[in-house]
């Protein structure tokens, strides 16, 4: 607590215990940094407060949730962040699609984002009731797989169109995932259905 002379003539605490205090959270920022949580966490924290209110304003807004709307909803906020955000974003989603394919990876993307996911299942569930839970994860597995190389910038697409696409059309972009992802999931689940696994 800082020192204010409006409500106390005296020091809440002394210089000596501010400065190990302000040490340590450095210390700790630093190893943090170090191991590359640190970008994590700062804009992890804003994709998921932005994927969270987008799913909510989406469920909010609708009376009929629908795939579509759902997965919209939980990729809009990747995209927009990548268009609008300052150019930090395209590198973080580069990243991101990089430290989720390695073996320790995985450990850093479920501590940050398995919450959005889980958010995203269950309203899943609602737009394809008695849908098995499995094939909604087996789903979303191809989303985020989807996902990760549409942003992360490798314009491999512009090469093997011979220029008919563009990875940095992020407009192209963004309907053609969406359209594609949310395919994805009727898909299966009409699978499973149909092979009366369901």
């Amino acid at each position: 607590m800082e020192w204010q002379p409006s409500v106390s003539l005296m020091p809440s605490a002394t210089s000596a215990q501010k400065y190990r205090a302000g040490r340590d959270k450095l210390l700790a920022y630093n190893k943090r940094l170090a191991s590359g949580q640190a970008v994590f966490e700062r804009r992890a924290r804003v994709l998921i407060a932005a994927r969270h209110d987008s799913l909510r304003s989406y469920v909010d807004g609708t009376h009929t949730v629908t795939v579509d709307g759902a997965v919209a909803a939980f990729i809009n906020p990747m995209i927009d962040l990548s268009q609008r955000g300052d150019p930090g974003w395209q590198s973080y989603f580069a990243l991101v699609a990089q430290i989720d394919n390695t073996p320790w990876g995985g450990e850093i993307i479920h501590r940050f984002f398995d919450d959005s996911v889980h958010e995203l299942i269950d309203i899943l569930q609602k737009a394809l009731p008695g849908s098995p839970k499995r094939e909604l994860y087996w789903a979303y597995n191809f989303l985020a797989g989807s996902m990760m190389l549409a942003l992360s910038g490798t314009e491999r697409v512009d090469r093997l169109s011979e220029g008919l696409c563009r990875a940095k059309d992020l407009d192209a972009v963004r309907l053609r995932l969406v359209n594609y992802c949310a395919g994805g999931f009727v898909a299966m689940v009409t699978a499973e259905r149909l092979s009366g696994r369901a």
